[in-house]
C-alpha cells in the first residue's frame, strides 16, 4: 500500500509553518534552498494568499520565478501580482529571524529576463528542467522593498493608512460580532440535542457554512496582521519612538495566530466529515475561487501597501481611544488603565490539549475561546489605534 501524499495546500501549509518556526529554514525537498514567503492579494477574491517561493537576490531586489514546477500554467500567485503588484515578503535573516516587509512586484521581460533566468538555472538545474517541460516562458518577477519617503506625499499616505486601519478594524469587529451571534443562535437552536447529532454519536455538529464563515474571518485577520508586520519596519524608521509599541503589536500578532490555530483545531472536531482547512484556509495556496459570502475586508489597498486590502473611506481618523492595556489583561479598579499582574493572553490555555475531553465540551470550549478572542482583539485594536493614529496623522492638517 503506497503512502498517501499530502494535498498541495496541506504541503504549503507545512512549509509555511516550518519556515516561520525555524527562522526561514525548512527541511525536506526544499532543504538548503533559498525560500521566501510571498503574500499576495487574490485577483478575484481579494483575499490574502501566502505561498513559499524560491528566490534569488539581485542587488537590493529579490527575484522569484513562476516555474510552477514546469506545469502548463503560471502559478496563481503570479496572476495575483499582475492584478495587484503590492505584496508582503517574509525572508530569513542571518541571525535566525524572519523579516517581513512590504514590496512591489515588477515582471522582468526580454533579454534581462533571459539573463536572470539563466543565472538561476546555473544555481539550480531544476529550473532548466522546468523550462524544458513547458511551452510557456517561465516568468521572472522582481520584488522591490517599499521605501517610504518623507515629506507631504508621505504625510498624505500616512493619513490614508490611518483611515484604512480604522476601517479594517471596524470591518473585523463587525464580522466577529456577526460570527459570535451566529454561533450563539446556532447552539441555542440545536440545544445540543440528538437531532443535531449523527446517528449513534454524542458529538455536537457545527454547520459547515458557519464553520466556513469562521475560517474566512481567520483568513482575513491573518492577512491583515501579515501586511501590518510588513509595514512596521517602515513605521519604525519614520517614528522611532513607536518601537516599543510595535514590538508589542508583533508579539500580539503571534498570540492571535496561535489562537486562530486553536480555533481551527476545534472547528475540525466540530464539523465531522470535513476539514475546514480545505475551505480556503489560512495561508494555503488553493486555486483562486470566489468564496461563498466573502468578507469585505480585502479588496483594494491604499498607496503604499501596508495594513490590508481595502480602500480607506473615512474622512477623519479616530483620535480618542481607550487608554491601552496590556494584551489580554484586566485593569484593576481605580488604576486608570494599569494592568493587574495576572494576564489573560491568547494561548494561555492550549485548546489542543483538551482533545481527550468530550466533544460536547469542545462546543463549549469553542464558544469560550471565541469570546476570549473577541475580548482580546478589541484590546489589541484599541491599543494599536491609540499608539499609531496620532503618529500617522500629526504631520498633516486635515481640511
Amino acid at each position: 500500500m503506497t503512502e498517501q501524499q499530502p494535498a498541495p495546500s496541506d504541503f504549503n501549509q507545512q512549509v509555511i509553518a516550518e519556515f516561520r518556526t525555524n527562522g526561514g529554514k525548512v527541511a525536506g525537498m526544499f532543504e538548503g534552498a533559498p525560500l521566501i514567503l510571498l503574500t499576495t492579494t487574490g485577483a478575484r477574491s481579494g483575499r490574502p494568499h501566502t505561498n513559499p517561493a524560491v528566490y534569488l537576490r539581485d542587488g537590493a531586489r529579490v527575484l522569484v520565478f513562476g516555474s510552477n514546477a514546469g506545469r502548463p500554467k503560471n502559478p496563481d500567485w503570479y496572476h495575483n501580482l499582475r492584478s495587484e503588484p503590492r505584496c508582503t515578503v517574509e525572508i530569513g535573516t542571518v541571525d535566525g529571524r524572519v523579516e517581513s516587509y512590504a514590496a512591489r512586484a515588477e515582471p522582468i521581460e526580454g533579454e534581462e529576463r533571459d539573463r536572470l533566468y539563466q543565472i538561476q538555472c546555473e544555481l539550480d538545474p531544476a529550473f532548466t528542467a522546468y523550462q524544458a517541460g513547458t511551452s510557456r516562458t517561465i516568468p521572472v518577477i522582481a520584488l522591490h522593498r517599499v521605501d517610504l519617503s518623507a515629506g507631504a506625499e508621505q504625510s498624505r499616505r500616512n493619513h490614508a493608512i490611518a483611515q484604512f486601519l480604522v476601517r479594517v478594524h471596524d470591518e473585523l469587529r463587525g464580522e466577529l460580532a456577526a460570527i459570535r451571534k451566529d454561533v450563539d443562535d446556532y447552539f441555542a437552536d440545536q440545544h445540543l440535542t440528538e437531532k443535531a447529532l449523527p446517528s449513534g454519536s454524542r458529538r455536537p455538529r457545527l454547520d459547515r457554512k458557519l464553520a466556513q464563515h469562521c475560517l474566512l474571518f481567520c483568513d482575513a485577520l491573518h492577512g491583515h496582521h501579515t501586511n501590518e508586520d510588513g509595514a512596521f519596519a517602515d513605521f519604525e524608521k519614520q517614528f522611532p519612538e513607536l518601537a516599543p509599541a510595535l514590538d508589542r503589536l508583533r508579539r500580539e500578532h503571534r498570540l492571535v495566530a496561535q489562537a486562530v490555530t486553536d480555533l481551527q483545531a476545534l472547528l475540525t472536531r466540530l464539523t465531522p466529515g470535513t476539514d475546514p482547512l480545505e475551505a480556503d484556509s489560512l495561508e494555503t495556496a488553493a486555486p483562486e475561487t470566489t468564496p461563498p459570502e466573502p468578507l469585505t475586508v480585502g479588496t483594494t489597498t491604499p498607496e503604499p501597501h501596508t495594513f490590508g486590502t481595502t480602500t480607506p473611506q473615512r474622512d477623519t481618523p479616530r483620535t480618542t481611544t481607550p487608554e491601552p492595556r496590556a494584551f489580554g489583561t484586566t485593569a484593576q479598579p481605580g488604576t486608570h488603565g494599569t494592568t493587574s499582574p495576572e494576564t489573560r493572553a491568547f494561548g494561555t490555555t492550549t485548546i489542543g490539549s483538551r482533545a481527550s475531553e468530550t466533544n460536547a465540551a469542545d462546543a463549549e470550549t469553542f464558544r469560550a475561546e471565541l469570546e476570549r478572542l473577541a475580548s482580546s482583539l478589541e484590546e489589541h485594536f484599541a491599543y494599536e489605534e491609540a499608539q499609531l493614529l496620532p503618529a500617522l496623522t500629526r504631520t498633516l492638517k486635515i481640511n
